[in-house]
């Protein structure tokens, strides 16, 4: 023997929304139709938990208190919201903070790099030439001035 039940005398969800003094979800909950028959049943709506048939019986889960309830990667902050919660990368780092999405990656110093060498370079190439034309030469790290001989 199976036994189904469900909320109402002969009402599907949409009949039984229409009137909020009987309707018998709470806040933050679903309605859809039972099975065998024109009744309701109530579940927490995603993101929610508790007793559905109470007005403020679904409690919003933390999803960052615990890590295996969000796809946050250990280097990426989670911020829970209602319902909800969204992952991030920490300063420094990009992407999105997800497992299955692009993660977070330290940002590369790399080019930030190359672009400071070529610039010192190129200053120290420009220097030394002006610093040729006016017969003005560095050894060991001392300017020396030589005069020019005829």
């Amino acid at each position: 023997m199976v036994l189904t039940w469900g909320i109402g005398d002969n009402e599907t969800c949409e009949e039984a929304k229409k009137n909020q003094t009987s309707y018998a979800c709470g806040d933050h909950s679903d309605c859809s139709e039972a099975k065998g028959g024109n009744r309701y049943i109530c579940k927490c709506s995603k993101g929610y938990e508790g007793n559905v048939y109470l007005s403020d019986g679904c409690k919003d889960i933390d999803e960052c208190a615990d890590p295996n309830l969000n796809q946050c990667v250990e280097e990426s902050k989670s911020l829970n919201k209602p319902g909800n919660y969204t992952c991030s990368s920490p300063k420094r780092y990009h992407g999105d903070g997800e497992r299955e999405g692009t993660r977070c990656t330290a940002a590369s110093l790399d080019l930030v790099l190359l672009i400071m060498i070529v610039i010192a370079h190129r200053i120290n190439a420009e220097d030394v030439k002006k610093l040729q034309d006016t017969r003005i030469y560095t050894c060991n790290g001392l300017m020396m001035h030589t005069k020019k001989v005829h």
